[in-house]
């Protein structure tokens, strides 16, 4: 099943900087690493949307089943023979990793071949792609985690679904905070993930376009929390579960 997908995750990474060509925009650090904007122009957004997401929705496909399919078939045999369910679950997050570094890094690479606006001379650009960069990876990875820890309650199929729609619900709900300035609920911004690894909505400096909706300085410990908190969890609920 992940042999299948590996090819949509692929392509959606070839496609993505493709459609940002659309927009009449001088990109000038990867458009994936600025996310989805916040502005009156609903056509906009939601293109943004779609083209920020496609990689993303893709990547939940691939890691569908990526714990629950694999305690039904190896996971039980290792953990059987090693009795060490951390090991297990350490080798599983440590794929997880690697995987999303090789997605990252294909991303940037697809981004500046296509779009010839990108400044890779610039100091002061390739620090802030990087700083981007390493959000969208946390990002990714709490994601992921929460999609897998999921999948150790339900089935991965509802656990895909689930996350897919919180993070649907996450760039619309922010938005529609924003537009309407519903002050009173701008909070809520920092338990919709997906928006922290947005530049358009964490500090990235763009006029008209920049909202800073996550203070920076809270990102990376408020998704290394979370995180955290995921990988616990889901140690504890293999503990407790009869796969032994």
């Amino acid at each position: 099943m992940m042999h299948k997908t590996l090819i949509f995750v692929l392509l959606s990474i070839l496609i993505q900087p493709l459609l940002y060509l659309r927009f009449d925009i001088d990109f000038e650090v990867p458009a994936f690493l600025l996310g989805v904007p916040v502005t009156s122009a609903l056509k906009m957004n939601y293109e943004f949307m779609l083209y920020w997401y496609l990689p993303i929705a893709t990547l939940t496909f691939y890691f569908t089943g990526f714990f629950k399919e694999n305690l039904s078939t190896y996971g039980i045999l290792k953990i059987t023979r090693n009795y060490n369910i951390r090991l297990w679950l350490f080798n599983r997050y440590k794929y997880i990793v690697f995987f999303l570094i090789i997605f990252v890094l294909l991303q940037l690479a697809t981004s500046y071949l296509y779009l010839s606006t990108l400044v890779s001379d610039n100091t002061h650009l390739l620090l802030w792609t990087l700083r981007l960069s390493i959000n969208y990876f946390i990002t990714l990875f709490v994601i992921i985690s929460l999609q897998l820890l999921l999948e150790l309650f339900t089935s991965p199929q509802t656990a895909q679904l689930t996350i897919n729609l919180y993070i649907v619900f996450s760039l619309l709900s922010v938005n529609e905070i924003y537009l309407n300035h519903w002050a009173s609920a701008s909070n809520i911004s920092y338990i919709m993930l997906a928006n922290y690894g947005m530049g358009y909505k964490s500090g990235y400096d763009i006029p008209n376009i920049n909202t800073d909706i996550i203070n920076s300085g809270f990102l990376i410990p408020i998704l290394a929390v979370v995180g955290s908190i995921s990988i616990f969890i889901s140690y504890r609920r293999l503990k407790s579960m009869d796969i032994i």
